[in-house]
């Protein structure tokens, strides 16, 4: 009951058809609580809305070669797997 109150106070805040657009994407996705329901609205307002792409200056690592691999190794999804060991 208190999720539904505040799903309907989200109407003070948002257009109405916003917040019907966030309620019907929400059940398709199965998460009819306020956490879906805010989240599929997020989702909604930032792809109407979309920011300015902001492209990532690459750095010159030419004086630190030992560096230059950073961030392009492989993954490991075993670290994942433990994870999720972990938490069943």
């Amino acid at each position: 009951m208190r999720d539904f109150i505040r799903i309907l106070k989200l109407h003070q805040e948002f257009a109405e058809e916003l917040v019907e657009q966030a309620i019907e994407q929400a059940l398709s996705y199965g998460c009819a609580h306020l956490d879906g329901v805010q989240y599929c609205l997020h989702q909604l307002i930032s792809s109407a809305d979309p920011p300015e792409q902001v492209a990532a200056a690459s750095l010159d690592l030419t004086n630190r070669p030992d560096l230059d691999a950073i961030g392009n190794q492989p993954i490991d999804l075993s670290r994942y797997e433990q994870l999720l060991k972990l938490s069943w």
